[in-house]
């Protein structure tokens, strides 16, 4: 049985850290560590509200089958219990008083009524209930626990509720029909509800469920709890005890001997959202309002760089002396030529050849401020543990190339093979890194995305390495939509936001503060069509747009709305997706003519 519950998981790529690798990472996210995003989401209509912020050490660890395995097995040998149960002499009920005397009767002695030689007497060694239960120190079963919210995590099966699981009706009927209504019912896997404190009411309401929906509550939750089922529904408030009880005691009894001793500082815990313009924009909820609005700035360095003691290591410690000594000489050359541009800008008469000159030395400036860090073993420690700082150019080279190394050629891969390019527009080389994000999960270019997900806006970020800030545009629209007048297909508009700024310290894309020329509507792939390709081109701007375009959403021209406001292409990302059975109620939400045919192939 605790064998199955572990098959159930789905095999994502395994990665086989030790115990000692998870507990070195072991440090709050209120004390700085990279951090993941969670949508929060209002309950039952699960709108999503906003953000919070997770350290990636409680939900983003490596799948580790063999902690999880010795976590289930040690929970069923707990609940395990002994049935062999008899009486010794002890336990059996009379009199200390012999029977008969024990001398002069002529026969052998008989002792007391509780003998084992008498009919009704206690046995001689009674078989008493085993302890099955076996040990697991704290320290693994914490990291199992955090473990199976991970997985869960990494493959976007954990919902999170910003406040509690408040129904208008708890009748059953009522549950029954939510629960198929977003496909957590027996049919799509079940689902583990997990609360912070015990509502009779709503559980009362999935007892007609049956052992499809689980309640629990968080202080009674097994890892075995957090693996049964296909999704997991958890109030905020009961994660952030999770994260509370699981993760961070382990952080205190591990500071004494700590290699990363933590600086006490505010970090930011909730990321705001702001309100989208537009058909299904993403609602703000009124409780939340004003922690939305708390956004108190990192400050970096947000962790103290411990180096390792000298004298230990020889090789080591020579190392870091010519490290050093070329750091010396290459901020010496910093100096000079930094000395050299300032003459030459003071300079009156300048020339075009001096204009390019200068040009050329702030290129030499910028290569020679990342030699002179790309060795420190502190820079690379830190951006390890992602504690950076996007606007010091080292953090930004070393990023840039973490980002060419895989992530690009995957996506130059995609387009190229699914003919995303020329197809939406001529062939470029991506500059920038675009991530989407549906929800917790980030998605990866040309995967497919069911059309309930993609109902809601994406989140985009957008890292552009240039160390500046600039505005841009971002263009969303299908290729794929048919054309049967002309026995072809064309393009639609589903989305277009102008004058975003992005710095390298603020990525995240918030369309509330550009202009919204075109408001999102989500997908809605007509029946019968071959897959679409959703395409987000990202735009940088030479100056501000206007909004007084006349946007046409039907047969839009990317390429002539780009060249008529100097707009240069530098990021690209997509995904796919196909008729489901959601998409008649996202054009019904949206308020879209529903389709009067279905197409087939001749």
């Amino acid at each position: 049985m605790n064998r199955g519950v572990l098959i159930m998981m789905k095999k994502p790529s395994v990665h086989l850290f030790s115990t000692k690798a998870h507990s070195e990472g072991l440090v709050s996210a209120k004390y700085g560590l990279s951090q993941v995003l969670t949508t929060l989401y209002s309950f039952p209509n699960m709108k999503p509200v906003r953000f919070k912020e997770f350290p990636s050490n409680f939900l983003s660890l490596p799948l580790r089958r063999d902690i999880l395995h010795r976590a289930v097995v040690y929970e069923a040998d707990k609940r395990r219990q002994g049935t062999a149960c008899k009486k010794n002499r002890s336990d059996v009920r009379g009199s200390n008083r012999k029977i008969r005397p024990q001398k002069g009767s002529g026969r052998a002695r008989l002792g007391d009524i509780r003998s084992p030689s008498i009919r009704g007497g206690g046995l001689a060694h009674a078989p008493k209930p085993r302890d099955f239960s076996t040990k697991l120190p704290r320290k693994i079963y914490y990291l199992a626990m955090r473990t199976a919210l991970s997985a869960r995590y990494n493959r976007g099966e954990i919902i999170v509720i910003n406040h509690t699981f408040e129904l208008p009706t708890y009748k059953a009927k009522a549950m029954v029909s939510m629960m198929k209504t977003y496909r957590w019912n027996s049919d799509h896997g079940g689902t583990v509800f997990i609360m912070y404190a015990d509502r009779k009411n709503f559980k009362y309401s999935t007892g007609s469920l049956g052992a499809h929906c689980i309640v629990r509550n968080v202080k009674e939750l097994s890892v075995k709890d957090v693996l049964m089922k296909e999704r997991i529904i958890v109030e905020r408030k009961a994660l952030e005890w999770l994260e509370e009880k699981h993760f961070k005691e382990c952080i205190q009894k591990r500071k004494s001997n700590l290699y990363i001793q933590i600086a006490n500082i505010t970090s930011k815990s909730d990321q705001s959202l702001s309100k989208e313009s537009g058909i299904l924009s993403l609602q703000q909820d009124s409780h939340v309002f004003e922690i939305e609005n708390e956004n108190k700035e990192k400050k970096y360095p947000r962790l103290t760089y411990f180096s390792p003691k000298l004298g230990v290591n020889k090789a080591y410690d020579e190392a870091l002396k010519v490290i050093e000594a070329d750091r010396i000489e290459k901020h010496k050359k910093i100096k000079k030529i930094k000395l050299k541009i300032e003459r030459m800008m003071k300079n009156k008469d300048s020339t075009k050849d001096t204009e390019e000159q200068i040009i050329d030395l702030k290129k030499y400036l910028s290569q020679l401020e990342i030699l002179a860090d790309i060795n420190d073993p502190e820079i690379r420690w830190r951006f390890k543990h992602n504690d950076v700082d996007m606007s010091i150019p080292i953090y930004r080279y070393l990023a840039q190339q973490r980002w060419m190394k895989k992530p690009y050629h995957l996506l130059m891969q995609r387009i190229e093979q699914m003919y995303v390019i020329p197809d939406a527009y001529e062939r470029f080389k991506p500059t920038a890194e675009v991530l989407l994000r549906f929800g917790n999960e980030e998605l990866e270019p040309g995967k497919f995305v069911p059309n309930n997900i993609s109902a809601l806006a994406p989140v985009i970020e957008i890292n552009s390495f240039s160390g500046k800030k600039n505005l841009y545009t971002i263009i969303l629209f299908d290729l794929d939509v048919p054309d049967l007048e002309n026995d072809s297909f064309k393009v639609y508009l589903h989305w277009l936001i102008c004058n975003i700024s992005i710095s390298p310290t603020d990525t995240f894309v918030q369309p509330s503060k550009g202009t919204v020329l075109a408001p999102y509507i989500p997908p809605h792939p007509q029946k019968g069509s071959p897959y679409h390709r959703y395409t987000l081109l990202v735009f940088e701007q030479v100056k501000e747009i206007s909004n007084d375009h006349d946007i046409t959403r039907n047969r839009f021209n990317v390429n002539q709305f780009a060249s008529l406001n100097n707009l240069k292409v530098v990021g690209i990302h997509f995904w796919r997706s196909v008729w489901d059975e959601h998409v008649d109620k996202v054009m019904s939400d949206a308020q879209l003519p529903q389709y009067k045919t279905m197409l087939k192939r001749s």
